[in-house]
């Protein structure tokens, strides 16, 4: 593997990742009416 597939997988991977925490917190924010 390519030193800059593997970049952009961990990037991809990094980022699905951020993107999961903030839709979980904004589901617990929405859902304690908080939000």
């Amino acid at each position: 593997m390519k030193p800059y597939l593997s970049f952009i997988g961990r990037t991809l991977l990094y980022f699905g990742i951020l993107l999961l925490l903030i839709y979980f917190f904004a589901y617990l924010g929405r859902g304690q009416g908080s939000f």
